[in-house]
């Protein structure tokens, strides 16, 4: 009885765990306790695999919130497999792959890797048919990914403006966040604009400058301003 209750301590602990340090330890302990035949059934009916096989794909996403293990992560080759996962996955395994692509495409040196490894069309189809973190995440990385001009055509041709207007309409604060973000990018290429006011993202912009928060006004008064100075019918 003690040791199937060290089991279930250490899975707690592992599903818990809020750092790479207390996963890794927890993943350590795991290891030592499945060597006996009744311990490794004991993790088995916890419920801790298909967490351990998600941890690559988690502290993948963990780490590359740093700008030192984005570079090593992307120079081990890392950004395929997490693309592979976007694609073929499970759903845990797609949100953190999610989590991960959009922690490293906050550094402008790995976009146009992310982009050319087939990103942007799986990031589109989450944005549209994804759980609804998986939509937040997928639509924080086209916005991060939309930063980069050569870009922006990808994401638009991948069809990304009506899921990302859709989320303006009816997401969470979070994904309204996220969309406004990517189509103020998109907004500021002449050829997205007609697209973009095509799908109805006028005015629910505009209300976003009156109801959104902070983040939502700027970014909607942004994006306005580009349509208007394409000459987008505004009203």
């Amino acid at each position: 009885m003690v040791r199937l209750g060290a089991v279930a301590v250490v899975v707690m602990l592992l599903l818990r765990a809020k750092s790479v340090e207390q996963t890794t330890n927890a993943v350590r302990m795991l290891g030592r306790l499945a060597i006996d035949d009744t311990q490794s059934k004991q993790i088995t009916q916890q419920g801790s695999i298909p967490y351990l096989v998600a941890l690559p794909a988690r502290t993948l996403g963990n780490l590359a919130t740093n700008d030192a293990c984005r570079a090593e992560i992307v120079r081990e080759g890392a950004v395929p497999h997490l693309i592979e996962l976007l694609k073929s996955g499970a759903e845990h395994e797609k949100t953190n792959a999610l989590r991960a692509i959009g922690n490293l495409s906050t550094d402008d040196s790995y976009r146009a890797k992310i982009a050319r490894e087939g990103a942007v069309k799986v990031l589109v189809q989450l944005v549209q048919d994804g759980t609804a973190e998986q939509k937040r995440l997928a639509a924080y990385a086209l916005a991060r990914l939309s930063n980069i001009h050569t870009i922006c055509a990808e994401v638009v041709r991948s069809g990304a403006v009506p899921p990302l207007v859709a989320l303006l309409q009816s997401g969470t604060d979070d994904q309204k966040t996220n969309a406004v973000r990517a189509i103020g990018n998109l907004a500021t290429n002449d050829a997205h604009r007609v697209e973009i006011t095509r799908a109805g993202a006028v005015p629910l912009l505009i209300g976003l400058t009156s109801s959104g928060n902070d983040e939502q006004k700027a970014c909607a008064t942004k994006a306005l301003g580009h349509l208007d100075t394409g000459c987008c019918c505004i009203h």
